[in-house]
């Protein structure tokens, strides 16, 4: 069942993808994006040379995994 929160959710994972993607996120912005059959693999970097890397079964996974793993790191 979905409901509003889950959608205000999803919108703002979307908002930061796109922010993350094109202007970076947080000081961290994409230094590459790879991917294999099995696995797309994302690195960030920011400014003081901290590289953090996530992965997903698609793009949308990778990247909010990476969401994800700034503001654990930043946060933490």
């Amino acid at each position: 069942m979905h409901n509003d929160r889950d959608h205000d959710r999803e919108t703002v994972f979307h908002e930061r993808i796109n922010k993350l993607k094109k202007e970076g996120y947080r000081g961290f912005t994409i230094a590459s994006e790879a991917g294999s059959e099995w696995e797309i693999k994302i690195t960030a970097t920011d400014p003081a040379g901290k590289v953090l890397t996530s992965g997903g079964e698609t793009k949308e996974e990778a990247f909010n995994k990476m969401i994800d793993l700034i503001d654990n790191v930043l946060d933490g």
